[in-house]
């Protein structure tokens, strides 16, 4: 199995508050589930600000793209800058959803999509030490998934 590649790229235009434009570009890999069909995705967006996170993402595809009984797609996803915003304006390309006053894809489409995501996971590491995970309320959706990266690490 492989890691398919694509990118985004888009372009923030003049606002009433800044009058300058900036261009991003996000990056995103789908290793895809090998007994399954696309039905189900996970994401793992990982912020292009920190290497640390960059070199964890990339070594765990590495291993995720040989497992052959996994029955979801992984999505990978590399934010630019690391800002929200830029993860929403991706996020609302997968869903085909408008987006937002200001801001023009250079690329009307994404090139490729995965399943419908089920769970979702921010890789933001900074230094060598990995010592918690923050879950909304309390809860540890998936928690296979995440004793697998434990198990993994």
């Amino acid at each position: 199995m492989r890691v398919e590649v694509y990118r985004q790229k888009f372009k923030l235009l003049p606002s009433f508050k800044s009058n300058n434009n900036s261009n991003g570009e996000n990056i995103y890999g789908i290793i895809r589930a090998f007994r399954a069909s696309p039905v189900e995705a996970i994401l793992l967006a990982v912020p292009t600000t920190s290497i640390e996170s960059i070199a964890v993402a990339l070594v765990f595809a590495d291993y995720a793209k040989d497992q052959l009984y996994w029955s979801r797609d992984l999505v990978f996803l590399f934010v630019d800058g690391g800002t929200t915003q830029s993860a929403d304006i991706w996020l609302s390309a997968y869903h085909g959803q408008q987006q937002k006053e200001g801001i023009e894809l250079i690329d009307e489409e994404l090139e490729a999509h995965g399943g419908t995501f089920i769970g979702a996971f921010g890789l933001d590491i900074n230094g060598n030490i990995f010592g918690d995970v923050e879950v909304l309320h309390g809860m540890v959706r998936r928690r296979d998934f995440y004793l697998n990266f434990w198990v993994f690490r």
